[in-house]
């Protein structure tokens, strides 16, 4: 099993995230940004800093405690919880320059092997996962149809909200779908798939190869997801707990930053909103949902800020979210790489 990662493609990714994220976050400084934002600066409390930072770094042990709770009970090994961190922690700094299934799932899949599980629990655990958060998206369901915005709530943010949640709700649908009825979406995608080639008068080959591997991976991730339901259902509500308390983990780092800025928001409204928001940034197809995010930040923090703070808040959850785990990651993956000469020839094979 390999990454596939070819460094041409790695090196460029790479580039593309960072000149990306930094242009759209200068983008929404410069829109936000005014004189007294600087002045407001000043008044950040600073015992709320290493709040922050403290809940940056132990957001990822929670994050990690969904593998270990996933591999424990079991006659296989079970994966420490600071060693799940860093495993997560590489995995999400492939996934921040890649497509998430093509980085972060192999990345894991390999990194949990070395763990002394065999491959097929590795993938297993990685697959599970990749899936849960997604599955407790369908709560977002009930929210949505219960939720009723308030008029001061602003009709941007409204308007974003309205037009990205239900292709969210129907992509979520498609993926508990595929998991519990797998023939049904094989055949829609197989009809898709081929209508496209027809669209666009592709070759015959290319498009039989994408099907037959799409195929494969529905009845992959829906035979390993019903064997866990059917044989350790223990170990899927334990790690859906864990996602929900990573989640709130999250949520509380941006409710400190305007805590810090001296504004408190109703709390419940607050992780209401975000729980909105969470399922859009966590399917967003861009690299570390640039763009994604910053816009579902933008609308959250106008809810409970005014608007030269906004762009300050955005990036401080930026960097404490994204830019130090991302150099938390390179700095375990270079070690990992001094460690393991195959996992640094898996990332970079197929020197161009």
């Amino acid at each position: 099993m390999a990454l596939g990662i070819q460094k041409s493609v790695l090196i460029k990714s790479i580039v593309v995230f960072t000149a990306l994220s930094a242009a759209v976050m200068i983008g929404i400084l410069f829109w936000t940004t005014e004189p007294k934002t600087w002045r407001h600066l000043r008044d950040f409390q600073i015992v709320f800093i290493p709040v922050i930072l403290g809940l940056g770094a132990f957001r990822w042990i929670l994050d990690g405690m969904i593998f270990t709770s996933l591999t424990a009970g079991g006659a296989g090994v079970k994966v420490g919880v600071g060693r799940a961190a860093v495993i997560r922690l590489e995995g999400n700094l492939i996934s921040l320059i890649l497509p998430v299934f093509i980085g972060m799932f192999t990345m894991h899949s390999y990194l949990l092997h070395r763990e002394k599980m065999d491959w097929g629990e590795s993938m297993a655990v990685s697959a599970i996962r990749a899936v849960l958060p997604i599955l407790l998206f369908l709560l977002n369901v009930p929210i949505l149809a219960m939720m009723q915005w308030e008029a001061d709530q602003g009709s941007l943010f409204e308007r974003f909200v309205d037009a990205v949640s239900v292709p969210v709700v129907v992509a979520v649908f498609i993926v508990v779908l595929a998991l519990f009825f797998p023939d049904r979406i094989k055949a829609a995608a197989s009809w898709l798939l081929r209508w496209w080639g027809k669209i666009n008068a592709g070759p015959g080959e290319e498009i039989a190869a994408v099907e037959a591997k799409l195929l494969r991976e529905i009845d992959q991730f829906s035979r390993i997801f019903k064997m866990y339901l059917r044989e350790k259902p223990m170990r899927l509500f334990t790690a859906s707990g864990w996602v929900l308390v990573t989640f709130f983990a999250d949520a509380l780092i941006t409710i400190t930053v305007l805590w810090g800025f001296g504004y408190h928001p109703p709390i419940m409204k607050a992780l209401v909103v975000q729980f909105l928001i969470w399922p859009i940034i966590y399917l967003a197809p861009t690299p570390g949902s640039t763009g994604v995010l910053e816009l579902s930040y933008l609308g959250f923090y106008s809810l409970f800020m005014p608007k030269p703070m906004i762009g300050l808040a955005i990036l401080i959850v930026r960097l404490v979210i994204t830019y130090l785990p991302m150099l938390a990651g390179v700095w375990f993956l270079a070690r990992e790489f001094r460690r393991d000469k195959r996992l640094k020839e898996m990332v970079l094979e197929q020197l161009p």
